[in-house]
């Protein structure tokens, strides 16, 4: 992702946090960003919608979806090597320095 361009017509990212519980609408937007049919988005948004977190969440498969767990599991030493290749990436995201 730090190697795509910033803004190009045939690219779109999503933020995880923006994702998980908005499932059926972000597919909906995808779906349309690919062009797709009708019908085509018709199923996207349904399995979407079947497959959310909220109709999942009772599901013991399912791992723990939290915003922002990535914090309990860097180390230090993981927290520095990501900073120093990726701090640029983050902030182009949007997401705000820790």
């Amino acid at each position: 992702m730090a190697a795509w361009p910033a803004e190009h017509p045939d690219i779109v990212t999503y933020r995880y946090e923006d994702l998980v519980g908005n499932e059926t609408r972000v597919f909906g937007e995808l779906c349309a960003f690919y062009g797709l049919w009708p019908h085509e988005r018709w199923l996207a948004t349904w399995f979407a919608s079947r497959f959310s977190l909220r109709r999942r969440a009772a599901d013991p498969h399912v791992r723990d979806p939290t915003v922002g767990q990535w914090r309990k599991y860097f180390t230090p030493r993981v927290r520095r090597a990501f900073d120093d290749r990726y701090a640029g990436l983050v902030r182009r995201l949007g997401y705000p320095p820790d």
